[in-house]
């Protein structure tokens, strides 16, 4: 059974068996930091509010900030998507990657995920 745990913002924690997975881990925003020791961490960009690591990592973990392509990583694959954070093609704030979230990829990540237990 995989375990989901929204921290607050845009970070959420994938618990499995053998393989915990943090996306856009947060500092500043005026909630509590995350806390986790992940064994991958997905970061969607630079900015504090979604690459703030270093609570969630675990002690042999794997950061993908801003990572676009396809890799397995722990045995788990992970797609980062080309976006840009405004509308105006990255140039006010930059640019970042996204993992898809459609039903069927959502589907298809937990299964991945469930694989692993």
């Amino acid at each position: 059974m995989v375990k989901v745990i929204w921290h607050g913002h845009a970070c959420f924690e994938l618990q499995g068996k053998n393989v915990t997975i943090v996306t856009d881990p947060f500092k500043g925003i005026g909630i509590p930091e995350p806390k986790a020791a992940a064994d991958i961490v997905l970061c969607s960009q630079s900015h504090q509010d979604h690459n703030n690591a270093k609570p969630v990592l675990g002690k042999e973990g794997q950061v993908l900030e801003g990572f676009v392509g396809s890799k397995k990583v722990k045995g788990v694959s992970i797609k980062g998507v080309a976006a840009f954070h405004d509308e105006a093609t990255g140039s006010k704030r930059g640019k970042n990657s996204s993992w898809p979230r459609s039903w069927h990829a959502v589907r298809k990540s937990i299964y991945n995920l469930l694989a692993l237990l």
